[in-house]
């Protein structure tokens, strides 16, 4: 009889996971804005040496011009110092243009703009609410070292909250929580993406390590954590 019932439960675990398993995620609006509030810590067991920092990121996001930027207030809570970072990202000629006060440096983007559809592929991990929202789980490994837990609201298709996990050259990891407020959709000012007079047009590109890459380009690259 115990054997059965034990059979009961896994079959009923099975076919639970083979419901969950097919659903997909809902793809997100073509144009979308957002504060992004991140803890970030990183860690470095050669060094021994260990960061956190507090990131607050407004990010602009218009697939339909294969633009995005982001503004982010970087503070470090370890050393106690501020940094603030305007990146532009114009994924249609393969080009990042970083700008800290009056520094200009351009870099080759290293992965193509997420889609839409960003979440494809993911693991579905089941239905929560947040306090009266509902919001959909799902869990994603890209393959190249990042793993997310991320959280979605379906109507509209927008990011919630956001855990990371990713290694990075000279780290053993970079933990991440990050949660997205103030979210717009349909509509994101042209003037975002306006790359400053002193910034450079053409010359030297920055190349970059292809583990610097971020789970998500509204991510911090390495660099900066």
């Amino acid at each position: 009889m115990a054997s059965i019932s034990f059979l009961t439960v896994v079959l009923v675990v099975i076919f639970a996971f083979s419901m969950t398993n097919g659903q997909k995620p809902c793809c997100s609006p073509e144009k979308w804005t957002a504060h992004l509030l991140q803890k970030t810590g990183a860690y470095n067991s050669a060094t021994t040496v260990a960061s956190k920092r507090d990131v607050s990121s407004y990010i602009f996001y218009d697939h339909t011009v294969k633009k995005m930027a982001i503004n982010s207030d970087i503070k470090n809570t370890t050393f106690n110092s501020t940094t603030f970072i305007q990146r532009i990202l114009d994924f249609s000629k393969g080009v990042e243009w970083r700008i800290e006060g009056k520094n200009c440096t351009r870099h080759q983007t290293t992965a193509p703009m997420p889609q839409p559809c960003f979440l494809d592929g993911a693991d579905f991990f089941g239905y929560h609410k947040m306090a009266e929202m509902p919001v959909e789980v799902w869990f994603r490994d890209d393959g190249k070292g990042h793993t997310s837990r991320t959280t979605m609201s379906r109507e509209p298709c927008v990011l919630v909250t956001e855990t990371t996990r990713s290694m990075g050259p000279g780290y053993d990891y970079v933990l991440s929580f990050g949660i997205y407020e103030n979210v717009t959709t349909g509509y994101v000012e042209p003037g975002n993406f306006d790359v400053p007079s002193f910034c450079p047009r053409s010359g030297q590109v920055i190349m970059e390590h292809p583990k610097q890459t971020p789970a998500w380009p509204w991510h911090l690259p390495s660099t900066y954590l």
